[in-house]
């Protein structure tokens, strides 16, 4: 069933010494066998795989984050955006063109790269959903109600406020709407501007207008700094 047996041999994985298949092969070998006690093992193989490979496009994600990284603009991050995050100090730009490249990794990347806990890779998560949102809205309304709670920064917050839900605001108005209601009451204030900076997705909807100045109406009075600029902000939009 193997047509090259020493290409596989030649390729084989060296572990202590002794020549093993490579997973590839191996899954090829047991799909065109398709004997029933192989079934397992060939789900298996494909889900390892499968996470193998969304491993090798973080870490090539990550070798392009540190080649772009300034250390200026890492300052300037630092100094303005996020005094306390990961940061590589890389541009807006590159960060668009990684998004670009990578959002074939799926809802599966995006989970890893917010993961990371590092500024640049939380923000190509929040572009690459952006990309990808109307595959699965109910899968990316999931991942915003996950990934609010760790917001630190207002980069962050705003990218995936504006970007994570732009494609599926007009279809999921109404889980948008309940969404921001719930978060302007978090004792998070990132949470509370994350859901102020949310309803700028609905700008365009007329029929929204009265909703969004109702939730705008709760949160006037909110001391906080960065809540205090989100209503500002939204108030200027509309």
């Amino acid at each position: 069933m193997i047509k090259n047996v020493k290409r596989v041999i030649a390729e084989a994985d060296i572990i202590d010494g002794l020549r093993f298949i490579k997973l590839g092969d191996l899954l090829r070998w047991k799909k065109k066998m398709g004997r029933p006690k192989d079934f397992e093992d060939i789900r298996l193989m494909k889900e390892y795989l499968r996470k193998e490979n969304y491993k090798n496009l973080l870490i090539e994600i990550r070798k392009i984050l540190k080649n772009q990284s300034n250390s200026k603009v890492k300052e300037g991050i630092k100094k303005f955006v996020a005094p306390l995050e990961k940061v590589y100090g890389v541009k807006i730009p590159v960060l668009n063109e990684i998004s670009n490249r990578f959002k074939c990794g799926g809802f599966e990347l995006v989970e890893m790269l917010w993961n990371s806990g590092v500024l640049e890779e939380k923000i190509v998560a929040a572009k690459i959903l952006g990309k990808i949102c109307n595959n699965n809205p109910e899968k990316t309304l999931e991942l915003i109600k996950k990934f609010s709670r760790g917001i630190s920064d207002w980069a962050v917050c705003d990218s995936l406020a504006t970007q994570g839900v732009r494609k599926i605001a007009k279809i999921k108005q109404k889980e948008i709407f309940e969404l921001s209601k719930k978060l302007i009451k978090s004792k998070n204030f990132w949470q509370r501007r994350f859901g102020i900076v949310l309803l700028l997705n609905l700008k365009k909807e007329k029929s929204s207008k009265k909703k969004i100045e109702k939730i705008i109406k709760d949160v006037e009075k909110d001391k906080e700094y960065y809540v205090k600029k989100a209503v500002e902000w939204i108030k200027r939009k509309f």
